[in-house]
């Protein structure tokens, strides 16, 4: 039998038993009728002759250090068959930790071979393309296996291996892997939702009321998160909720100061309503008759108090409700100061000249003047 059909196929064990009894019939049997006695097992005449065997070689260890041959290929050599493998097994996962459930016979035998071929590989380092984590570039074995024991990180080897600061955030703060039939999943960090868009004001909002009495002491405020919201939902939540809070506690007629124009406009009945604020705008005029009201436009520095409180509840991702001057942060406080003494916001533009030419121009203009 061609011995280089071990490694095409991956011959079950029954297969390879009947065969090597077929060895040891022909072996023992100097008629050929295979009626002879056996002196020893087969496993035993496969032994080295140190070790007391006659060194023939073992189906079994020969199937093993065929696919280990495999493996190493498949690592070691960027091919057309280790490509087409790694991109139909491995395309996902990590070729050292993908799970062997499917697959090709060969490739479960491959993977049967992983761990005592990946313990005896090292990655001598030429560009850095290694993995950090799966790839055995340091001689001690990969860091994956060393670093996550039983589904918990190995606090000596991390911070044997990083710097304390940050092998102590891993520590704290990174749950180590658990589900190796899923992805880690990506977040997008500027976006309250972890996921990115290019629609513009689209994802998570917040929205902030402040109300005041007439020499600017605070009464209430309040802050809370909108789910995906844009900013003229979160500014109809906004006066929705304030003109609520106001009916309730049947305060005086009110000043209502926006910094959305939309919102103004809408309000007046100058502007049609946008289709997705719809209901809160029917709502609030329907809250407004209720009362007296006086809806004014202010830029955006008339509202810092409400954009400090809309940026806390999203960090802490958590209703806001301040009831009196003292409840508020020192951010906070500062600002409702600066409103009562009536310290303008400066806007505060610099402009350079963008070239040599411009630069010139603008001295000649100014020697001119």
């Amino acid at each position: 039998m061609p011995i280089h059909l071990l490694s095409a196929v991956n011959p079950t064990v029954y297969v390879i038993n009947q065969l090597q009894k077929m060895f040891a019939i022909i072996y023992w049997s100097n008629l050929g009728n295979g009626r002879a006695k056996h002196l020893a097992s087969w496993d035993n005449l496969c032994l080295p002759n140190y070790e007391g065997g006659l060194g023939f070689r073992s189906l079994h260890d020969v199937s093993k250090a065929f696919f280990s041959k495999h493996w190493w290929n498949y690592r070691a050599k960027n091919t057309l068959w280790s490509t087409f493998m790694r991109n139909k097994y491995c395309k996902k996962i990590n070729e050292v930790v993908v799970p062997w459930r499917q697959g090709s016979r060969v490739w479960k035998k491959m993977l049967q071979m992983r761990d005592e071929v990946e313990h005896q590989m090292w990655w001598q380092l030429k560009s850095g393309n290694s993995y950090f984590w799966f790839d055995n570039w340091t001689g001690l074995g990969a860091h994956y296996h060393a670093s996550v024991e039983n589904g918990a990180w190995n606090e000596g080897h991390l911070t044997e291996l990083l710097p304390e600061e940050l092998a102590d955030h891993i520590l704290d703060s990174i749950t180590p892997p658990s589900d190796y039939l899923m992805m880690d999943k990506p977040w997008w960090k500027l976006e309250i939702k972890g996921q990115f868009t290019v629609k513009g004001d689209n994802g998570g909002a917040s929205y902030g009321f402040c109300i005041r009495d007439s020499i600017g002491d605070l009464i209430y405020a309040q802050a809370n998160i909108v789910e995906e919201a844009t900013n003229n939902i979160a500014e109809a939540h906004a006066i929705l909720e304030a003109v609520r809070y106001i009916v309730q506690m049947q305060y005086p007629p009110c000043l209502i100061e926006t910094g959305s124009l939309l919102m103004k406009k809408v309000l007046d009945d100058v502007w049609e309503s946008p289709w997705s604020i719809a209901n809160q705008v029917d709502e609030i005029k329907g809250l407004l008759a209720k009362g007296v009201f006086q809806i004014v436009h202010v830029l955006r520095e008339g509202n810092k108090l409400a954009d400090h409180l809309e940026n806390l509840t999203l960090d802490q991702q958590h209703i806001i409700q301040v009831h009196s001057f003292w409840e508020l942060k020192l951010e906070g406080r500062k600002i409702l100061n600066n409103d009562k003494l009536q310290i303008p916001y400066i806007r505060v533009r610099t402009a350079k000249p963008s070239t040599l030419e411009e630069d010139w121009l603008y001295v000649l203009a100014k020697s001119m003047r």
